[in-house]
C-alpha cells in the first residue's frame, strides 16, 4: 500500500504543475466571462419593477396604411400581437417615419404597401429581434379575416374565427425527456472529454518514463499493480480536482447572474437544470468508466518505445470511445430504453455513458443499475490487473515498439 501511495503522491504532483493549473485557471475565467455576458448584453433582469416600468413606458410602433377602411382593424390587430409595444397610426411618409426612428422617437414602424406586403422598419435590425416574424402573422391574420368577411362573414364572426386558439398538453405517462436531454448531453460530452483526455495523460506519462533507465529498477522492486494503478488514481484526482473547480465556477456564476437569463439568454437555464441525483450516478460512473479506460490507456502507452508513438499504439481505445459516444448520443435522440441501449447498458466498455444516459432521462429499474455497476466494477479489476501485467512487460522493452505476440509470450512466461 506504501508503494501506491508514493507513486499516488509522487504522480499528483507532477500533474498539478503551474501549466495545469494556468489551464484550469483559463478555462474557468472563460465559464465566467460566457456566463456573465447576460448582466452585460441582455438588458436589466427580469424584476416586478423593471416590468412595471416596460408596462408603463413602452416603445412605439408606427403602422402606417393607405386603406382607409381598414385602419381601426389593421390598428387592433397589431396591438394585439405586439403588446409590449404602444401601436400607433400615421399618415407620415416614409422618410419621416425612418427620421422618427433614427432619432430614437419611436421604436419602429410597419408600412403596409398591400394585402400581403410590407416593410419593417427599426434602428438595428438584430438576430433576436423577433418582431418581423410577429409582423408576418399579424398580416396573415389580417389577410385570412378579408378574404372571410368579403365571403359575407361580419367582421366580429371573423375575428372571432381568427382568434380561436387550441389548447393541448403532452404527458409522457413513463418519461419526459425533453426536459433533460440538454444537461444530459452536457454530463455526456464531458463524461467523454474527461476520460480521453487523462486516459491519454496516463499513456504518455507511462511513454515518457521508458525513456529513464531507473524504470528497470522501480519496475523490479515494486508491484506493477500498485505504479500503473498510482498513475491511473494521480489522473483521477488531477480531472477530478479540475473538473469540480471548473464545475463549481460555472454554478457560482450561473446562480449569480440567474436573474439575468430571460429572453434570448433563457436557454441558459436548461444547461443547469440537472437534478442533484444525478450527481452520485456521474461521479460513479465517471470513477468506474475513468478506471476501466485509464489502465487500457495504461497498458498500450507501456508498448511504446517512444512518446511520439502514442497516438498511434491508443488510436483503437481512442476510436472505441468515440463510437460509443456518437451510438449512444443518437439513441437518446429517439429511443433511451431501446434495446440497444439496454444492451450497452451492460457491456463494461459502454456502460459508464449507456446506463448514465438512461438514469438521467428515463425510470431504470434498481436493480438494472446495481447488476451494471457490479460488472463494471469486476471488469475494472479485470482490465486492471491485465493492464498490469502487460505494462510490466511493456516498460521492460526498450528499442522497437513490442508485438502483440511478443507481448503475449512474455506475459505466459512471466
Amino acid at each position: 500500500m506504501s508503494q501506491f501511495r508514493k507513486t499516488l503522491g509522487f504522480e499528483l504532483k507532477n500533474n498539478m504543475n503551474k501549466f495545469s493549473i494556468a489551464i484550469t485557471v483559463i478555462i474557468m475565467i472563460i465559464i465566467a466571462v460566457i456566463l456573465f455576458i447576460p448582466r452585460f448584453f441582455g438588458g436589466a433582469a427580469e424584476t416586478d419593477e423593471n416590468s412595471a416600468a416596460d408596462m408603463e413606458n413602452p416603445p412605439i410602433l408606427l403602422i402606417k396604411t393607405d386603406a382607409a377602411a381598414e385602419k381601426s382593424m389593421v390598428e387592433k390587430s397589431f396591438a394585439k400581437t405586439f403588446y409590449d409595444y404602444k401601436v400607433e397610426m400615421t399618415d407620415d411618409d416614409v422618410d419621416t417615419i425612418k427620421n422618427e426612428i433614427n432619432s430614437d422617437k419611436v421604436g419602429g414602424a410597419v408600412v403596409i404597401t398591400g394585402e400581403t406586403e410590407y416593410t419593417y422598419y427599426v434602428k438595428e435590425l438584430t438576430m433576436s429581434d423577433n418582431n418581423l416574424q410577429r409582423a408576418d402573422e399579424t398580416m396573415l391574420e389580417l389577410y385570412r379575416t378579408n378574404a372571410l368577411m368579403e365571403g359575407g362573414i361580419s367582421e366580429a364572426d371573423a375575428e372571432k374565427i381568427m382568434n380561436t386558439t387550441m389548447s393541448g398538453t403532452a404527458e409522457g405517462l413513463k418519461n419526459d425527456t425533453t426536459k433533460s436531454i440538454i444537461p444530459t448531453n452536457v454530463l455526456l460530452l464531458l463524461l467523454f472529454f474527461v476520460i480521453t483526455l487523462y486516459g491519454q495523460k496516463v499513456a504518455t506519462s507511462v511513454a515518457t518514463e521508458k525513456s529513464s533507465r531507473a524504470m528497470e529498477m522501480l519496475i523490479t522492486s515494486a508491484k506493477p499493480v500498485n505504479m500503473l494503478f498510482g498513475k491511473v488514481a494521480a489522473c483521477y484526482l488531477t480531472g477530478l480536482i479540475q473538473m469540480s473547480a471548473i464545475i463549481a465556477t460555472a454554478l457560482l456564476c450561473f446562480n449569480i447572474n440567474k436573474p439575468y437569463y430571460t429572453g434570448n439568454f433563457l436557454a441558459f437555464n436548461m444547461f443547469f437544470d440537472i437534478p442533484p441525483s444525478l450527481i452520485a450516478y456521474i461521479l460513479i460512473f465517471f470513477l468506474l468508466g475513468f478506471l476501466l479506460y485509464a489502465c487500457l490507456f495504461g497498458a498500450f502507452g507501456s508498448m511504446a518505445s517512444k512518446a511520439e508513438q502514442i497516438n498511434t499504439i491508443t488510436m483503437p481505445i481512442s476510436y472505441l470511445i468515440i463510437i460509443v459516444f456518437f451510438i449512444i448520443d443518437t439513441s437518446i435522440q429517439t429511443a433511451v430504453d431501446s434495446p440497444l441501449m439496454v444492451a450497452l447498458s451492460y457491456i463494461p466498455f459502454t456502460s459508464p455513458l449507456a446506463m448514465f444516459a438512461r438514469i438521467s432521462m428515463s425510470a431504470v429499474p434498481w436493480y438494472e443499475i446495481i447488476i451494471s455497476i457490479a460488472i463494471l466494477i469486476a471488469s475494472v479489476i479485470g482490465v486492471g490487473v491485465l493492464s498490469a501485467k502487460i505494462y510490466r512487460v511493456g516498460v521492460l522493452l526498450y528499442g522497437n515498439r513490442p508485438s502483440v505476440g511478443t507481448v503475449l509470450k512474455s506475459l505466459r512466461d512471466a
